[in-house]
């Protein structure tokens, strides 16, 4: 058995997925598995894959139409077979020692996962960002290094990618962690499942991790209606889920301000012809899942401040 499954889900990288592949298959650290996922690439992507395993036979190849990346982590974790686990995106690229450094920092401090940080690289000049820094995003989440309790307040504690985390595949398979399917912010559901059964967790100040930015990706053009939308049922099943294995008490207040606030950031920015399906999300969300003031007042606001989209 591997110590390592690093999953790798793959749709039509062919420009980037060789420096993803050589990041992974010369990590210091060798007693790895490699499961690349092809979510029905229509490029070369494939050909670059197999050209691959026929030099390292750590390489396994799964063939799936294509889903999103959900889907294709989904069905990495599916065969998964070492003790710990790690996601890297195909367009990104590891530092050399990383997942060395990550194993040997769990097994020596008996934690459920280890956390580091990462480098914010731009690529091409087309490429289509946020507003936001996120390299600065990223350091907001930095951490002297040592062993940490894991918060109630998840999102606002830990930096919510996938990517720069290692995990047990034992609390992974146990609590049948997995991404939400067709949703766009589908790290944070699977962060949260993960999370909230984990005593710990360590996090070493370095960056291991270079996440590159450019306009082929769906980072490149993640400021559209279908986020801004996903994340307001993202709230609805992180309610659910936490209902089902925790204490919701000791989250709700937590949930219900980081509710509140994404709301009230979102609709400024959203597309008038989403606010009415928006609204009728977020009233929802007060009638069946929720029902302080403050997403009372919330539902104000909006019918006082957008009265024209959403009747």
């Amino acid at each position: 058995m591997p110590k390592v499954s690093v999953i790798i889900p793959i749709f039509n990288v062919e420009k980037y997925l060789k420096k993803c592949l050589d990041s992974v298959i010369n990590q210091t650290f060798k007693d790895i598995e490699i499961i690349c996922v092809n979510d029905g690439s229509t490029d070369n992507s494939l050909k670059i894959l197999e050209e691959y395993s026929k030099l390292d036979n750590r390489i396994k190849i799964i063939n799936k139409s294509n889903g999103g990346s959900s889907s294709a982590r989904n069905a990495g974790l599916t065969i998964a077979n070492a003790e710990y686990c790690y996601f890297i995106d195909s367009d990104d690229w590891l530092e050399l020692n990383t997942l060395e450094k990550l194993y040997n920092i769990m097994i020596s401090n008996d934690v459920d996962s280890v956390i580091h940080g990462a480098n914010n690289i731009l690529g091409d000049k087309s490429y289509v960002g946020t507003d936001m820094d996120m390299q600065n995003w990223f350091e907001s989440f930095t951490k002297s290094n040592g062993i940490y309790d894991v918060p109630t307040s998840i999102r606002a504690d830990i930096c919510s990618v996938i990517w720069n985390k290692l995990y047990k595949m034992e609390i992974i398979n146990k609590y049948n962690c997995r991404f939400a399917n067709g949703l766009i912010q589908e790290d944070e559901l699977f962060l949260w499942t993960y999370m909230i059964h984990c005593r710990n967790y360590y996090y070493l100040n370095e960056k291991l991790y270079n996440y590159f930015r450019h306009s082929d990706s769906l980072m490149g053009t993640r400021n559209n209606s279908h986020r801004i939308l996903d994340i307001l049922d993202i709230q609805v099943e992180l309610y659910k889920l936490l209902e089902q294995y925790k204490n919701i008490n000791d989250y709700k207040s937590y949930l219900t301000q980081d509710y509140f606030y994404n709301t009230i950031g979102l609709f400024p920015i959203m597309p008038q012809k989403y606010r009415k399906e928006a609204f009728c999300k977020v009233k929802d969300y007060y009638n069946n899942i929720n029902h302080d003031n403050t997403i009372l007042n919330l539902i104000k606001y909006i019918s006082e401040n957008f009265k024209d989209d959403v009747q």
